[in-house]
Formats: structure tokens, sequence, C-alpha cells
């Protein structure tokens, strides 16, 4: 098992128990005492984990740290997503972007093409388009400083106005075999209604998501045309749950 994969599999451990012992996560991985301690300290460092003496706890905070801590989270599965999705965009397209560090990923894979038109509430996906020819609308609303997001009832109302024909959801995690989750309720109500003007809904969930929770549920399954990720899903049931409200599941 590379770092990485250790790494993402252990944040994984400590989401599913809340507490793991040190100790057992030294034995489970069969690796000296060391290596383990670098990985919590780096899981530690990027806000995902909070640690006590013998025990490594998730941070009850980790699911609001800024966008840039965020961002470091599983990069390279974030970026195999994001040009998957990129792919998948016509050349005369609305599509819209959600606030994100999957959906920021699918901003910097963009090529220029001045027949595509993008939505956004995102300050940071607004910033990375500035500069390519890409027609770019940006919603009002009230700065979420947190994921540089614009959200609120000015934001909502400015979608509601709309119709595109591709949307690009984020989320904080999966909900057992229910559906997609976040953390922040002002968040869940504009991804909300950005689902319901787009015509087809794609779900950017990078596997470190897919073991992880939320408090406020964005949608269930059935509303989601396909689910692109960056490993198979390994879970069974979750990949029944898909199979059964017939979620195309895209990856590299």
């Amino acid at each position: 098992m590379n770092l990485h994969i250790r790494r993402q599999d252990i944040l994984k451990t400590i989401q599913m128990h809340s507490t793991v012992a040190v100790d057992e996560l030294i034995r489970h991985y069969n690796e000296s005492a060391a290596p383990i301690r670098k990985d919590l300290t780096h899981l530690e460092k990027a806000g995902l984990i909070a640690r006590t003496r013998g025990e490594a706890h998730i941070a009850r905070s980790s699911s609001v740290m800024p966008v840039s801590a965020r961002s470091s989270v599983n990069a390279e599965g974030k970026k195999r997503i994001a040009r998957i999705a990129a792919r998948m965009v016509a050349e005369n397209e609305s599509i819209v972007l959600d606030s994100g560090t999957t959906t920021l990923a699918i901003a910097q894979e963009l090529p220029s093409n001045p027949h595509l038109h993008v939505i956004t509430n995102s300050v940071y996906i607004a910033v990375v388009l500035a500069n390519r020819n890409i027609s770019v609308n940006v919603c009002g609303g009230v700065l979420d400083t947190n994921n540089m997001s614009l959200v609120g009832p000015e934001a909502e109302r400015y979608f509601s106005r709309l119709e595109v024909d591709t949307m690009f959801l984020s989320a904080s995690g999966v909900r057992g075999t229910t559906g997609l989750c976040v953390v922040s309720p002002l968040e869940c109500h504009i991804k909300k209604q950005m689902m319901q003007i787009a015509k087809k809904v794609y779900a950017v969930i990078d596997s470190s998501k897919l073991g992880s929770n939320g408090i406020n549920l964005i949608t269930d399954f059935a509303s989601l045309d396909a689910l692109i990720t960056d490993q198979p899903v390994h879970d069974p049931l979750l990949r029944d749950a898909l199979e059964r409200y017939e979620v195309a599941v895209i990856h590299d």
C-alpha cells in the first residue's frame, strides 16, 4: 500500500469509528510506529483529524476547513475526476459549477471556448476562468468565507431564473446508501436550487469522501444522472444503491 492510499485509508477508518487507538492502526498496517505517526501528523496538519494521547479522532471542524486546505486532500484523485468531467462538456453547453475543490479542479481543466457558458457561485472558480475565453456568470449573495462562495436567498433567486444543460455537483460526503451531504445548510440550499435548473446532474465525488458524511442531505441518488469518481466504488451496499437508482459510475 503506497503512502497516499494508506493515508486515505487511515482517514476513512477514523471517520468510520470517530476515535481510533494509534496502536490499533500500527498493528493493522503492520508498520513501525514512526510512519503511522507521520501519517497522522499529516492528516492533523490538514485539519482532518485531531490527536490526543494514544488516540486519533475525527476533527469536528474538518468539514468546514478552508478551500485552500481541502484542495490538498486527494488532489490527484480530484484532477482525474476533473479531466473526465472536462471531456464531457460539449462546445455549446451551459454548465453550473458549484463551490467545491473538485469543481474548482474542473474549472482548471476547461479549455478556452467562446461558446461555453459557465455559471457559478464560487469566487475561486470565477477567478480561475477570468483569463479564459469562456463566458462566466457569477451570482450575488452573502460570502461564505470558508468556501469562498456566494450563498443565501439572493443567490438562490438568481439561479431560480436560469436553465442550464449540466450541473457538476460537489459534496462533503455520502450518507450511507441514501445520497449526498454537505455540512453548511446555506450550501445545501443553493446546491438544491442549482440541481433544479439543470437538465443533467453529475456528482463529482473523490474516493476520500465515499466513507465520510455531512449534516445536511443535498439529494438522494435518484436525482443524479452519474457519479464521476477517481476509483471504482468498493462498498457493495453503495454500489447496489447506485445501480438500483440507475446512476452511472464513471472513473478512469
